[in-house]
């Protein structure tokens, strides 16, 4: 393997909370570590709100990214060297790490294999949505993992199943043997079908929540809510059946606001770094169980992967490299992408 640069291409934060695009240096790998030569990465929402609120200057955006192990620190395997990889990395925080660069430093154990009939450019897609899809579904409710589903089905609710985590989430709750009932846009109902939804209604329906408790016989106890705001959290809890149940979130709500029997239990896909970070002013510890979980998720994901059970989310290819991700942030926070994830290529800026 070739040396690598000195320098590189990043998307950064500003003083006042804009990205641009800097020259930065191209990190080392530290023990424990490898880095990857980013060839795709895509947008999260998360993304731009972290440049608006949260990251410091020189902070390096993105959490999503695809591409190739060049180098690896003590302690991991130079085997790893060459190996098609996909995952997550917390960015936006750091200024020695983020997905919007050519090279990144990342955690091995957070990177998945990406099987041969994958392309790269769909893997980019699933680092926050299938690390937050296993820690709700599987980790804080406890659902089997697809490779012992239930033999009986149980319905769960996921609302707003058009976004990236509700698609991926759909696909993992019907592997794992569930019902699923699931609201969007008319426009994406056909779509959320067509990933195995057995009943999608109108988030907008005046009746969606009279339509859920029929559909589920008053008797819904599991939910995720994959957006958590603007009413979101109100209309999934009082969907819930007269016994009450668990509801995972995305963002943090207060429990006060809504029905007492239907706890709340937030995810962030963060935790499953393994270390201690802080969020709007709240600092979270580090939780190693979490790390240890997505670890071994990332296994099991790429044996999912290569059985080709998984659908990807539909991809736009923004083009213009790093530069052009300001404006896949302008789309994302004007509310303009809707059942699909914007993409760019950076193998060569």
């Amino acid at each position: 393997m070739s040396s690598l640069p000195s320098v590189q291409k990043a998307l950064t934060a500003t003083a006042d909370h804009k990205a641009e695009v800097t020259q930065v240096e191209v990190p080392k790998p530290n023990k424990g570590e490898v880095i990857i030569k980013n060839e795709w990465v895509a947008l999260n929402p998360t993304d731009w709100k972290h440049i608006a609120f949260i990251s410091t200057q020189g902070a390096i955006s993105g959490c999503d990214l695809a591409g190739t192990i060049v180098s690896t620190g003590e302690g991991v395997s130079e085997s790893l060297v060459g190996k098609r990889v996909a995952g997550l990395v917390h960015g936006g925080v750091y200024k020695d790490r983020g997905a919007f660069q050519q090279y990144t430093r990342a955690d091995p154990s957070l990177q998945f294999i990406v099987p041969d009939n994958v392309e790269l450019k769909d893997a980019s897609t699933l680092g926050v949505a299938t690390f937050t899809s296993n820690l709700a579904l599987y980790k804080t409710l406890g659902l089997p993992t697809p490779d012992k589903p239930l033999s009986q089905p149980k319905d769960i609710l996921i609302w707003s199943g058009a976004t990236s985590v509700g698609q991926h989430a759909i696909q993992l709750a019907k592997l794992s043997g569930l019902r699923v009932i699931t609201t969007a846009s008319e426009k994406n109902h056909a779509l959320l079908r067509s990933l195995g939804a057995d009943e999608v209604f109108d988030y907008k329906d005046e009746q969606v929540v009279q339509k859920i408790k029929k559909a589920t016989n008053n008797q819904l106890e599991l939910g995720l809510d994959c957006i958590s705001e603007k009413g979101s959290v109100e209309l999934s809890t009082d969907s819930f059946g007269s016994n009450g149940g668990r509801l995972t979130l995305l963002l943090p709500y207060a429990q006060e606001k809504v029905r007492s029997d239907v706890k709340l239990q937030p995810v962030l896909a963060y935790t499953i770094t393994g270390t201690e970070f802080t969020l709007f002013g709240k600092r979270y510890p580090a939780i190693p169980e979490d790390h240890e979980d997505a670890a071994n998720w990332t296994k099991k994901l790429t044996q999912i992967l290569a059985s080709g059970k998984l659908k990807f989310i539909k991809t736009t290819e923004l083009k213009g490299g790093l530069e052009s991700i300001i404006e896949g942030f302008e789309k994302l926070s004007s509310g303009k992408v809707s059942g699909e994830k914007l993409v760019y290529n950076v193998s060569s800026l």
